[in-house]
C-alpha cells in the first residue's frame, strides 16, 4: 500500500459571524466531500480528524489538522489512501495522537491501520491489524499507560450480520498486550478511556432467532483494563433488521451516557433516546427526544458542570417544508440536558449561505475553558460550475457559546447564519390562534383560523426564563391541537406557532 504525506496551506475565505468571536467556518481541504469526524482539544490547541475524496476519484484521504486558540491553521496533513467512512477515529494523548482507519486492500490482509503522529503532524509510527477476513475499523482511544485501545469488525462471507467486534489493547509500540471478541457485538460505534481505567463503549447487537428472524439491541458496555466486562445495558431490542445507532462515554461518577434510535410507529422517522446509567448499570434516567422529523445523533459528551451534550442532524426546523420523503432538508443539531435529564436547550443550525439540500451535519463537539463549544461537521460549499454534487462539501468548524448560539443572545430553537427572509423571501405575518382556557389548569386546546397550512408549522411552548418546556410539529390535516400542560408549575409561559411565513405567540397562564 502506498501512502503520501501532503502538506498544504489553507484555502478558502473565513466567514466570521460578528460578536465575540463565535463564527461559523468552511475549511475546503486537498479533496472534495470534505468532513471532519472528530475534535480534540489539547494544551489550548484542536485536533480535527477528517476524510474526503482525494480528487474526483474513487481514492480517499484520511486527514488531520491543527488549529490553535484562536483558530487559525497550525498544520494540515493528508494521507492517501484510506477508506473514508464514519467510523475513522482519533485518540489524543499526553504525548501523541494515534489515528486508526481502514486500509483500501484486499481482504485476508491486514486492513486496520493505526497512525502515530506528534503534535507537530509528523508520522511517528504505523501499525497493521486485522485477521482473515474483511475488516472495519471503528473507534479508538487513549489507554491507562500512554498506549492505546481499539476496536474492529471482523465481516466474514456471510455477511456483517454474521460478524463479530474485536477489541485490541496495545502499548505505545503498537504491541498487542490482548485481544478480546465483545459477546453479542456486530457494530460497534464508539470507545472512551474513563477517569477509573475502564473504557465505556457504545454498541449493536444482532441476535439469531430463526433462520430468518434476527434480534437487533442497543447496548452500552464497560470493561476494565483487561479487557472484562464490568457491566452491560441492554435497550430497544427489537426483532427486525433495525439499523440503530448507539453512541456512549463515560460520566465522572463512573457511569456511563449514551444515545440510541430507537423504533416509532408507521409514519414517523426514529426516535432518539439518551440513556443515563451510575457506576454499577443501573438506570438513572432517560429523555426521549419528541419531534418526528428524521433526526441522529453523533457524538454525545458530558460537560464540565454534569450537562449531558449530544451533537448531529435534525430536521425539525420550521423553515423549509420537509415532508417530501426523498428531499429531506436539515442543519447541524445540538442539545444539552442537565445532569438530571431535563433538556435545557436545544439549536438547529443551518449555513443558508449556501442554500441547498443538506445545510449542515455535526459530527463532533469539545468544551472549550471557557465554557464556549467548538463543534465540527461537514456543510454544503459553493463549487464552480462542473463539480459534481456530491463532491460539494467542506469541513465545518463552529464556535458557539455556552447556550450553542452560533450569533450571541439566540433564544429560538433554529440559527440561520444569513437572514432567513433574504434567502428565502419571508414576509413574517402574525397568526391570529386562540388558546383556551386561560388561564389552564390540565389541558389548553389550540385552535387556528381557516386557511392556515399548518405543512411545517412548530409549536414551543417556553417559560419566562426560555426554557422550553414542550415542542412539536402541528398535526397534518387538523385545526385543533390539544396540550397537556397538568405537569408544569403555576406560571406564566409563551406558547408560539411558527413556519416559513407566519409567526405568532400568546401569554398562557398555568394554574396547578
Amino acid at each position: 500500500m502506498r501512502w503520501i504525506l501532503i502538506l498544504a496551506a489553507l484555502m478558502g475565505a473565513r466567514h466570521h459571524i460578528a460578536g465575540q468571536n463565535f463564527f461559523s467556518d468552511n475549511i475546503d481541504l486537498l479533496g472534495y466531500s470534505d468532513a471532519a469526524w472528530q475534535i480534540a482539544e489539547k494544551d489550548g490547541n484542536y485536533y480535527i480528524l477528517t476524510a474526503s475524496y482525494c480528487d474526483l476519484s474513487p481514492y480517499s484521504c484520511t486527514g488531520l489538522m491543527r488549529l490553535s486558540d484562536n483558530f487559525s491553521m497550525v498544520w494540515k496533513n493528508t494521507i492517501e489512501i484510506t477508506r473514508i467512512d464514519r467510523f475513522t477515529s482519533m485518540a489524543v494523548t499526553d504525548s501523541c495522537i494515534y489515528v486508526g482507519c481502514r486500509l483500501l486492500q484486499p481482504t485476508d490482509t491486514l486492513e486496520i491501520t493505526v497512525l502515530k503522529f506528534d503534535f507537530d503532524g509528523n508520522i511517528l509510527a504505523q501499525w497493521y491489524y486485522g485477521s482473515r477476513w474483511a475488516n472495519i475499523s471503528y473507534g479508538i482511544s487513549p489507554a491507562h499507560d500512554g498506549g492505546f485501545v481499539f476496536l474492529f469488525d471482523e465481516v466474514p462471507p456471510t455477511g456483517w450480520i454474521t460478524g463479530k467486534t474485536y477489541v485490541a489493547r496495545c502499548n505505545a509500540l503498537g504491541d498487542v498486550l490482548w485481544q478480546k471478541s465483545l459477546t453479542g457485538t456486530s457494530d460497534v460505534f464508539s470507545i472512551h478511556a474513563a477517569p477509573d481505567s475502564t473504557y465505556v463503549v457504545g454498541n449493536i447487537g444482532h441476535e439469531k432467532i430463526d433462520n430468518n428472524k434476527y434480534r437487533t439491541s442497543g447496548f452500552v458496555l464497560k470493561i476494565d483494563d483487561d479487557g472484562n466486562e464490568v457491566f452491560r445495558v441492554v435497550r430497544d431490542t427489537s426483532e427486525t433488521i433495525f439499523q440503530g445507532n448507539t453512541f456512549a462515554t463515560y460520566t465522572k461518577d463512573g457511569g456511563a451516557v449514551f444515545s440510541r434510535l430507537r423504533e416509532a410507529p408507521p409514519g414517523v422517522w426514529e426516535r432518539q433516546v439518551i440513556y443515563r446509567v451510575d457506576k454499577t448499570g443501573n438506570q438513572l434516567w432517560e429523555y426521549d427526544y419528541p419531534a418526528q422529523d428524521y433526526h441522529r445523533i453523533w457524538s454525545i459528551k458530558e460537560m464540565r458542570n454534569g450537562d449531558i451534550l449530544a451533537v448531529g442532524f435534525n430536521e425539525n426546523h420550521p423553515f423549509i417544508d420537509t415532508t417530501e420523503e426523498y428531499k429531506r432538508y436539515w442543519g447541524g443539531w445540538l442539545i444539552r440536558l442537565s445532569p438530571a435529564g431535563e433538556k435545557r436547550w436545544e439549536r438547529i443550525i443551518g449555513d443558508l449561505r449556501y442554500p441547498s439540500g443538506e445545510f449542515g451535519d455535526i459530527l463532533d463537539v469539545v468544551e472549550a475553558s471557557d465554557g464556549s463549544l467548538v463543534a465540527v461537521g461537514t456543510i454544503l460549499d459553493t463549487f464552480p460550475n462542473g463539480i459534481p454534487a456530491p463532491y460539494n462539501r467542506d469541513v465545518w468548524l463552529l464556535h458557539l457559546d455556552s447556550m450553542g448560539c452560533v450569533q450571541p443572545g439566540c433564544t429560538g430553537v433554529f440559527q440561520g447564519i444569513t437572514d432567513i427572509t433574504k434567502v428565502f423571501n419571508l414576509t413574517k405575518e402574525a397568526i391570529d390562534f386562540v388558546v383556551s382556557p386561560n388561564p389552564a389548569e390540565d389541558w389548553i386546546s389550540v385552535s387556528l383560523p381557516e386557511g392556515i397550512n399548518v405543512n411545517g408549522l412548530a409549536i414551543t411552548l417556553t417559560d419566562l426564563t426560555g426554557r422550553i418546556r414542550f415542542e412539536t410539529n402541528w398535526p397534518r390535516g387538523q385545526n385543533t391541537y390539544s396540550l397537556n400542560v397538568a405537569s408544569l408549575p403555576t406560571g406564566v409561559y409563551l406558547l408560539t406557532l411558527r413556519d416559513q411565513s407566519h409567526i405568532g405567540t400568546k401569554k398562557i397562564f398555568i394554574q396547578n
